[in-house]
């Protein structure tokens, strides 16, 4: 399955893609037009979303709340058959959230606590290029209880 990067957040100790399935861009479901309708209703409920999200993937200590959010557009050209390239423009919303912990977490990152995820809850996979994220639970095991 094609994947399309949908951001990016590069510094100077750390660079790391974020990447959702093509399909799921391509979805009426990720598109919004600001001038037709307001913003959905979704950002405490996509938070939430967000927090049992990193809970499953770090090893932080404390408790998580919203440090910011914000939304925003790209755009991305297909052919008629859905591939990348020359073709019609498709724009699509990204809902970027970073969380903040009520503890200190020496090994967190700028990129530990972020989450992003398309406008339907889709949330993107991180692709690290450079550097280290931090407090990642490591694959095939499960995440320590918090306490």
């Amino acid at each position: 399955m094609e994947h399309i990067r949908v951001f990016s957040a590069d510094t100077k100790e750390l660079n790391v893609d974020y990447y959702v399935p093509t399909q799921r861009y391509l979805a009426q479901t990720n598109a919004w037009s600001p001038t037709v309708e307001a913003f959905p209703p979704i950002i405490a409920d996509y938070s939430r979303r967000g927090i049992q999200y990193l809970k499953e993937r770090r090893q932080f200590r404390g408790n998580l709340s919203l440090g910011s959010f914000d939304a925003a557009s790209i755009m991305y050209s297909f052919d008629s058959q859905g591939n990348r390239g020359i073709g019609t423009q498709v724009e699509r919303w990204v809902l970027n959230f970073t969380f903040s912990s009520d503890q200190p977490n020496p090994d967190a990152t700028s990129e530990t606590f972020r989450v992003v995820m398309l406008l339907d809850g889709t949330i993107a996979e991180q692709r690290l290029i450079r550097g280290t994220i931090g407090l990642a639970v490591p694959p095939g095991s499960a995440p320590p209880s918090k306490q």
